[in-house]
């Protein structure tokens, strides 16, 4: 157990002694499965430590990213996982500072597996997800991480090309998927149903003459709306009506410009005996007597006959 356990887990110290294992796993749970999960509170009742074991390296590698994020109100404290006294010699991942890893039984039971919170990444394998968009769900999820956790996991992105290598997954994909296309046929048989179904539309189109029918009636019912406008011209008190029509308004039309001319001489005749008038009453006009006005009488303008 201990070697399993060595293997793709880690360490988590300084943990806020109001998290729980639904806080822990919560959190934990961004970057893979979790098999196994000890939360212990220390006897001094300031602070809580755990042993966090995933599925795969990958996740475990993931962890060790978040140190230094929030927890509830603590900064937590992830190193790699390395049991008890019997490891004297600092592993390569450790650094001689690192203390030991309590063993799993001084940790006391672990946290049922119902009780462990578990995220469905669609499949996708640890190592095929970035750090980088791990760490990015977790910001967007409102968890308070460490300042330079964005920088060390596109770092590690980037060293381990992790995004070239999911575009190679996915052409991997396209490969399988043409493999199985071309053992089953999928393609072909796609293909001779659909011109099946073209085959049988026009096998059932020339047989009952659906496109020709369809023509027809279109080309009735054209034929059948010119007759008709035609027809309707032929009709003599129609057609006697629009001519009516069209005579009636021209004489309208113009009635409308002749008492427009007449009214426009009444009026400039109207202005010019105005203006003699006020001569009239001012005496002379520049040392001359002022003529007396004549009055010049209109004969009215001789209106056209109202249409009936």
């Amino acid at each position: 157990m201990a070697e399993q356990i060595e293997k793709n887990a880690v360490y988590v110290t300084n943990i806020s002694p109001n998290a729980n294992e639904k806080t822990v796993s919560d959190f934990f749970s961004f970057c893979g499965k979790i098999t196994k999960l000890y939360l212990k509170k220390e006897e001094t009742g300031q602070t809580s430590s755990a042993i966090v074991q995933f599925e795969t390296e990958s996740a475990a590698k993931t962890a060790l990213l978040l140190t230094n994020a929030l927890i509830v109100d603590r900064p937590i404290t992830v190193v790699p996982y390395s049991p008890g006294p019997a490891s004297k010699e600092p592993t390569k991942e450790q650094t001689p500072t690192t203390p030991p890893s309590p063993l799993p039984s001084e940790m006391g039971a672990p946290v049922a597996s119902e009780h462990i919170t578990q995220r469905d990444f669609g499949g996708i394998p640890d190592d095929q997800r970035s750090k980088t968009s791990v760490v990015a769900s977790m910001i967007a999820s409102g968890y308070v991480l460490g300042s330079d956790v964005l920088h060390k996991a596109k770092d590690y992105d980037d060293k381990h090309m992790i995004t070239l290598q999911a575009k190679v997954a996915l052409e991997q994909i396209k490969v399988k998927a043409h493999e199985i296309d071309k053992q089953y046929g999928i393609s072909e048989k796609v293909t001779a149903t659909k011109t099946a179904v073209v085959e049988k539309a026009k096998q059932l189109d020339e047989e009952y003459k659906i496109s020709e029918k369809a023509t027809q009636a279109a080309n009735s019912v054209k034929t059948t709306m010119v007759q008709t406008a035609e027809k309707v011209q032929e009709n003599p008190t129609v057609k006697s009506g629009v001519e009516s029509l069209k005579s009636g308004f021209q004489k309208a039309t113009d009635s409308m410009s002749a008492t427009y001319k007449d009214v426009k001489e009444q009026t400039a005749k109207a202005i010019e005996e105005k203006k003699k008038e006020r001569a009239n009453e001012q005496g002379k006009i520049e040392g001359t007597p002022v003529a007396t006005a004549t009055t010049t009488t209109t004969e009215p303008t001789p209106q056209p006959p109202q249409q009936p």
